[in-house]
């Protein structure tokens, strides 16, 4: 097992890798949208009182797309490799149409 880190990804915000290779298989977990060096999510407004204001799930699923592919590119893969993507949607009636149509691309 190799574990696989991405220099381009925000840093994980628990003590696990971006990535585990084992074998040709490649395991990601956690990914989210933040950007390296920030622990700001892109397209979320808060309130002072840390509280979601507004979002944008079009911005969101852009960022974690990219960090996605910074991991895989970092273990040499890409998207095309991708076999299977489990996603959390806070807000399926409204989100899932957005991410889908994103996914698509």
């Amino acid at each position: 097992m190799k574990k696989v880190m991405a220099n381009q990804a925000p840093d994980p915000v628990g003590s696990y890798p971006h990535a585990r290779q084992v074998g040709n298989l490649l395991f990601l977990s956690g990914v989210g949208p933040r950007k390296k060096g920030s622990k700001d999510i892109p397209g979320v407004s808060l309130d002072e009182g840390g509280n979601v204001t507004s979002y944008c799930i079009e911005t969101q699923c852009r960022s974690v797309f990219d960090n996605v592919r910074y991991v895989l590119e970092a273990a040499g893969s890409s998207w095309d490799e991708l076999v299977d993507v489990t996603v959390f949607l806070t807000n399926m009636s409204d989100d899932f149409t957005v991410y889908n149509k994103v996914y698509a691309e």
